[in-house]
């Protein structure tokens, strides 16, 4: 709804309560709740709240009991993780499902990396996509546990160059 046909739902309002009243800074508290919601499903509302015979004019959870918010057109974009180029639709800015996709990628990456530096090998990141969450957190602690408690043995340094 707009602050026009809050409006006009007050004067509807008004004609059936007359002690109902208001003003600009009512219509503009009710368009903070209104907003989302469809002009004609607000007013049908205040129909059926009519047929009650309610004594108070209705608030505004009584015009909105019930009713879904307006569907807001969807911002929608594809993005593409930067390790594995799997691309994702991103919608109204939901990263969720890409930071926790690209969480995983940068642990098998790790991973990789390390094997790479000690094995000489590449790791079968199918193996690794495949396992739960916690199973990689597993896997990806093992490795740093490692990695960090032969970071200070030299021989181990020299042989990964870090």
């Amino acid at each position: 709804m707009n602050a026009r046909e809050i409006k006009d739902l007050f004067d509807r309002i008004k004609s059936h309560y007359t002690m109902f009243t208001y003003d600009d800074k009512k219509i503009q508290e009710w368009y903070r709740f209104l907003k989302d919601y469809d002009n004609d499903e607000v007013n049908e509302q205040f129909n059926k709240y009519l047929t009650n015979s309610y004594d108070n004019p209705p608030q505004v959870h009584h015009l909105t009991k019930n009713l879904s918010k307006k569907k807001q057109e969807d911002d929608i974009w594809i993005t593409e993780c930067d390790i594995c180029k799997q691309r994702f639709k991103i919608v109204n800015n939901d990263m969720y499902e890409y930071e926790k996709h690209h969480r995983k990628c940068q642990k098998i990456d790790f991973i990789d990396i390390m094997s790479m530096k000690l094995h000489k090998k590449h790791i079968a990141s199918v193996v690794y996509y495949e396992m739960s969450d916690e199973e990689l957190d597993n896997a990806y602690r093992e490795i740093m546990d490692y990695y960090m408690s032969h970071r200070e043995n030299n021989d181990f340094v020299k042989r990964i160059g870090v």
